[in-house]
């Protein structure tokens, strides 16, 4: 019995991502130099530093991306 079916679409899908003509990395100009520096993810951030972060991100990319909430957390914050 068959349940489901899947296949992959990407195996490096950053990869992809990198190597699209369509898809830019972020661009400094927000004045916000995290969305540009991969150094962000080499230390600790707090949940308001992420949301911050993931906002700025979605500003960034409007209208590929947006934030929404999928539930919510034990501690009742946004996920």
């Amino acid at each position: 019995m068959k349940l489901f079916s899947a296949f992959l679409i990407f195996l490096d899908l950053g990869l992809s991502a990198r190597s699209s003509p369509t898809l830019k990395p972020p661009h400094s100009s927000l004045g916000n130099p995290s969305l540009v520096s991969p150094a962000w993810f080499d230390k600790y951030h707090d949940y308001q530093a992420h949301v911050e972060y993931l906002h700025a991100l979605s500003d960034e990319y409007r209208p590929l991306s947006r934030v929404f909430t999928a539930g919510k957390s034990f501690e009742k914050r946004n996920i």
